[in-house]
């Protein structure tokens, strides 16, 4: 009976130490900041690529960026902190994903692959943002600058719009999310890699309806003017690829060691 029971506990042991350790590692944490463009604030991601470094968002949280311009990001836990940058846009016009080349690095360059390769429909997946202005603060010598909120989700399904790859995850987003990255643990190189970047959420609406009481209580529903906005828990983000694409052909970021 005992080695039976330690047979079966070496089973286990065995077992568990095949399932890959999917918990967001410092490599992603460091890398993820709080962005803001004149009135708007989402979140972006540093990401490196032929030993250059950029700062990569969501499109439509730098809306009316310029070719020289400077955008603020939360590099400590008090202050804004102005980055001038060069914007690399994505083609097509319609992938809302935008590349930033900051004048210098802005993140420890820790190793993280950008790659959808390897990701698979039904999988656990990742994605990091700051909504509501929700975040974790620790002392400066553990996160020197506010870490991103962390939320988890399924990816769902994947479609194609204007030739490049939207993924669709079975999750709950709010705004501030936008720009943020997605991450998956390759099953196949127990990598952790970065293989989208937010875009939006999906809502739903319901009409509010005016009920009128009988004296049998039975209810007659009229339809009003007004509705109620509901999150749908599906999530939008673009493949990374495009983003990449960009980058190589135009590689004007810092070099980073």
């Amino acid at each position: 009976m005992i080695k039976f029971c330690l047979f079966l506990i070496l089973i286990i042991q065995i077992s568990f130490s095949q399932i890959p350790d999917q918990i967001p590692k410092t490599n992603i944490l460091y890398r993820v900041f709080r962005i803001k463009y004149g009135e708007f604030a989402g979140t972006s991601f540093t990401l490196e690529d032929s030993s250059r470094q950029y700062l990569i968002t969501a499109k439509h949280v730098l809306n009316g960026i310029q070719p020289k311009d400077s955008v603020y990001i939360m590099l400590n836990h008090k202050q804004w902190v102005k980055i001038f940058v060069r914007p690399i846009w994505c083609k097509p016009d319609t992938v809302d994903i935008i590349a930033l080349a900051p004048e210098e690095r802005v993140s420890v360059n820790f190793p993280m692959v950008p790659s959808s390769a390897g990701v698979d429909l039904g999988q656990d997946v990742y994605f990091f943002g700051y909504p509501f202005n929700m975040k974790t603060e620790m002392s400066d010598t553990v996160y020197p600058f506010p870490i991103a909120a962390i939320r988890k989700g399924i990816l769902s399904s994947a479609d194609i719009h204007d030739g490049y790859q939207i993924m669709n995850i079975d999750g709950t987003s709010d705004h501030g999310f936008s720009g943020g990255p997605v991450v998956f643990t390759d099953l196949n190189t127990k990598q952790q890699k970065i293989c989208a970047v937010i875009s939006s959420r999906t809502d739903e609406y319901d009409t509010v309806y005016q009920g009128l009481d009988s004296v049998y209580y039975t209810k007659k529903k009229i339809p009003t003017k007004y509705f109620i906005e509901k999150n749908a828990g599906f999530i939008s983000a673009y493949n990374i690829e495009p983003v990449l694409e960009a980058i190589r052909k135009n590689p004007i970021g810092p070099i980073v060691k």
